[in-house]
């Protein structure tokens, strides 16, 4: 009997209201042939769900890739407008990889401004004819990526051959959908 006396809720309700259960509980509950039938549903229920959950991580996944490589191929191609720039000294493209902002620091420690480093290059005698570049790895932290490298310069100053190998690191931020050069510090190795 229901809550209202004469009311009978219909057989199959789910209803919390409802004294009576749904055949397909009561099969699972005494163990009658359709809980075969019911668990293989929630079995096949279960398979399905967890097989969109698996599917829907890897489009996630699929996506987030894709984007870190536009990233990184980003990041590679202003790095490379860098080192180009510094062999053909283009001190225009140059100009226009560094952020305003760009402060330079040498293997000597010397701080320079973007416009004191491109000031720098152009007074400089040395001509580089060849940048080797090993160990590269760049990490992206959102709008900013950190890019170290291990180099190796050739070139001539005043007639005279010379050989330099260092440590980078070059940080870069997005800006205006643009990636820039905003700080580099390089060392010498051994």
């Amino acid at each position: 009997m229901g809550r209202f006396p004469g009311l009978k809720p219909p057989a199959e309700s789910c209803s919390p209201f409802s004294r009576q259960k749904p055949s397909w509980l009561l099969d699972a509950i005494d163990g009658s042939a359709p809980t075969t039938s019911l668990l293989s549903r929630m079995k096949a229920l279960g398979r399905l769900l967890l097989f969109l959950m698996l599917g829907s991580n890897l489009c996630l996944y699929s996506q987030e890739a894709d984007a870190d490589k536009s990233i990184l191929d980003a990041i590679k191609r202003r790095e490379d407008q860098y080192t180009d720039g510094l062999l053909r000294r283009d001190f225009d493209e140059l100009a226009s990889v560094f952020a305003d902002t760009y402060v330079n620091t040498s293997p000597s420690g010397q701080l320079r401004s973007k416009a004191e480093f491109l000031e720098a290059l152009q007074a400089d005698t040395s001509r580089i004819s060849e940048i080797k570049e090993t160990d590269k790895q760049t990490h992206v932290y959102g709008e900013t990526a950190v890019v170290t490298v291990q180099f190796e310069v050739q070139g001539t100053d005043q007639g005279e051959p010379f050989d330099f190998k260092g440590r980078a690191t070059d940080i870069w931020v997005k800006q205006n959908g643009q990636w820039f050069c905003v700080a580099v510090h390089s060392s010498p190795t051994k």
